[in-house]
């Protein structure tokens, strides 16, 4: 009756079709045919404070209200209610038999305006912290790229191994199980009173290893088990007391457990594998413990044993499962998709065959897009590459048991599944725990939600463009219907206060590390930095102190370095007049960088731009991609065009540091050294 893209859509649909029948059976509302406008008023008057005041089972007053999504997925299922009862088949019959009489929204805008004024804001969902999502994405990425390789060999290992052992212990002699042993050395035993001459003795007494090897077994059950020292002891007893002076009474114990055990079936354990035993024997064919080779934190080493216990954790079995959410966590953070996204996911994902770079492709869900269900390709960093990469090897043996083309398979001791919404917050949860999370600033460790991972990509888009810059690039990304969300997104969540501190926290790292680190600065503002720390560090002297007068110097003018595509731009008051960007727009004092005009012609002579060494690896891999780019046959014009300027771009920004004219001094020299220079091309 409808279409249901996602599991996550389907099943609440569901639970609001139910909760409008509780609606329906409150008000004494038999069928949806009897329904009245005046019901309808009513409904959308309760609908605002969800499911329990709708069923009044809750006060409104008492409520709490729900978001303008959840009240338009109620208005979607009362359209469906006309709409299907309104349809016909070919035979004139009605596809819904019983359903609305009338029709509840005269146009789609009518029930979508509705629902945003009475819903409450959407997007509810928590912020994560920012020192939080990089600690947990850091992590993510060390485990997929510095650990992933070592956790896959070793677990390929103990599967090859564990084949071979078991099946060396399904051709050793089988251990009989206790009633087995029971009733053999029962029937031994009757055999030794009707010729004692039979019983195995060491001395005077009875040799148990002879008895355990005449019987087929190994010697232990006859130390351990009750039944067998009960039987070899009161024989013992008749075998030292041959004159009759055993008691009655034992001798006819023996005789009656004779009797019980010799009647028991015999049994076979032939075949019977012991998995515990399996288990310690690849452990040590693989020579667990295992430390690993990188020394990172939040580390899987040591592998101590393949099975996770109550008992022991750091188990080849847990540090798959972690691997598994850490290939998860780096595509959900990177990718920006919503969980049931992610999670439908197909193993053939990747695009590699493009000179540009790699492209990741799945579909869109979400109903409310124009393209719902379609598959769309995304370019991606190497390391969501990576990610993919690891989850085909880890669920392929599940893809194959199952026939499933899902990426993300869960292979567990219990069988092959298709990770679900539970699965994949469980195990995310279970990492964090793992690596350590740190807490927020209340002191609470942070539980981290899948679509937290989704802002934070916003977060770090627009820390990137800065507030707006491409919102419609990021509209695309995120695959969203509405150009209106993408900008809740990226200015809710006092995104412009931590913005703020985070480009003051950027500043004074790349300044301690450029006065202290040797980082190589470069751009028309890193010569003039470089020339103010030595300046600097004649005046005030010690390491500690001229790391106090960076922090106090940037404190005082406000300087901050806002992340471009080409680098830095150094902002202040005293900056802002050699502002390339605001000199093209006729702007004497701008507040910030002018988005219209920045560009790398504009950035790349602009006085204000700052770069480092770290860049050059980036535009060196810019530049090959470029020139694979124009290398193609039959690439169209416009393509070449936008390689060869792209090649001009990549080498102007990895030679800037040798290219860059002298500007202005910094704002770190003291006011009488500071001189006002013309502004330079």
């Amino acid at each position: 009756m409808m279409r249901l893209e996602g599991r996550s859509t389907g099943v609440g649909r569901v639970r609001k079709l139910l909760t409008i029948t509780d609606w329906m059976l409150a008000q004494k509302i038999l069928r949806f045919s009897d329904i009245t406008p005046v019901d309808w008023d009513d409904f959308k008057v309760r609908v605002k404070w969800g499911a329990k005041a709708l069923t009044g089972s809750r006060e409104v007053t008492d409520a709490e209200g729900i978001t303008a999504e959840a009240i338009l997925e109620y208005f979607r299922l009362f359209q469906h209610l006309y709409d299907f009862h309104q349809a016909e088949f070919t035979d004139g019959g009605r596809l819904l038999p019983d359903g609305l009489l009338f029709k509840p929204f005269s146009a789609k805008e009518d029930a979508i305006s509705l629902a945003r004024a009475l819903g409450e804001e959407t997007g509810k969902t928590k912020t994560i912290p920012t020192h939080v999502a990089l600690y947990a994405l850091n992590a993510a990425i060390e485990w997929v790229v510095e650990h992933g390789p070592e956790i896959l060999s070793l677990r390929e290992q103990a599967a090859h191994e564990w084949l071979l052992v078991e099946r060396e212990h399904t051709d050793r002699v089988p251990r009989p199980s206790s009633s087995e042993v029971n009733r053999r050395l029962a029937n031994a035993i009757g055999d030794m009173l009707e010729s004692p001459e039979k019983i195995p003795l060491y001395g005077s007494t009875i040799s148990r290893t002879s008895l355990a090897a005449q019987i087929g077994i190994s010697p232990p059950p006859l130390y351990s088990n009750s039944v067998c020292v009960e039987m070899i002891d009161m024989l013992q007893d008749i075998m030292d007391n041959p004159e009759g002076s055993v008691s009655p009474g034992k001798r006819d114990r023996l005789l009656v457990l004779i009797k019980h055990w010799s009647s028991v079936p015999a049994q076979s354990s032939a075949g019977k594998i012991y998995p515990a035993r399996i288990a310690r024997d690849v452990a040590e064919r693989i020579r667990l413990p295992f430390t690993g080779s990188k020394r990172t934190k939040g580390e899987p080493w040591p592998v101590k044993v393949l099975g996770s216990s109550i008992h022991e954790r750091r188990s080849l079995e847990a540090v798959t499962n972690h691997l598994w959410t850490a290939s998860f966590l780096v595509i959900a953070a990177f990718m920006a998709d919503r969980l049931e996204e992610v999670l439908e996911t197909e193993v053939d994902c990747l695009i590699l065959d493009r000179p540009e770079g790699p492209y990741f492709v799945n579909k869109a869900w979400k109903d409310t897009h124009t393209e719902s269900g379609i598959e769309s390709a995304r370019p991606c960093p190497e390391v969501v590459v990576k990610a993919a990469e690891i989850l085909r090897k880890l669920g392929a043996q599940a893809r194959e048991e199952t026939g499933s083309a899902k990426l993300f398979m869960c292979d567990h001791r219990h069988g092959c599944s298709v990770a679900d919404e539970t699965t994949a917050r469980k195990r995310l949860d279970a990492f964090c725990q793992w690596i350590g999370i740190p807490a927020d600033e209340t002191g609470e460790l942070w539980s981290i939600a899948p679509h937290q991972l989704r802002r934070f990509f916003v977060q770090a888009f627009t820390w990137q463009y800065e507030l707006g810059v491409d919102l419609l690039a990021l509209k695309q990304h995120l695959r969203q219907a509405d150009l209106e969300t993408t900008i809740r997104y990226a200015t809710s969540a006092l995104l412009g206060e931590m913005l703020n501190e985070e480009e003051k926290a950027l500043t004074v790292f790349i300044m301690e590390k450029a006065a202290f680190d040797g980082l190589e600065l470069s751009g028309g503002y890193g010569e003039h930095l470089l020339r103010a720390f030595s300046r600097l560090r004649v005046r005030v002297g010690p390491p500690e102190k001229l790391a106090e007068a960076i922090r106090k110097h940037q404190e005082k003018h406000n300087i901050l370095l806002k992340p471009n595509p080409w680098g830095y731009c150094v902002w202040s008051l005293s900056r802002a007049r050699f502002a390339e960007c605001a000199r093209r727009e006729g702007i004497t004092a701008p507040a910030g960088p002018v988005a219209a005009h920045r560009s790398s012609r504009t950035c790349g002579k602009c006085l204000n731009l700052l770069t480092h060494s770290g860049f050059a690896p980036f535009w060196r891999t810019a530049q090959a991609r470029f020139e694979a780019m124009l290398a193609v046959p039959g690439i169209p014009p416009v393509c070449s065009r936008a390689a060869q300027e792209g090649i001009t771009i990549s080498r102007r920004f990895a030679h800037a540091g040798s290219r860059q004219k002298e500007g202005t001094p910094h704002e770190l020299e003291t006011e009488s050294e500071t001189a006002k220079e013309p502004h330079q091309d």
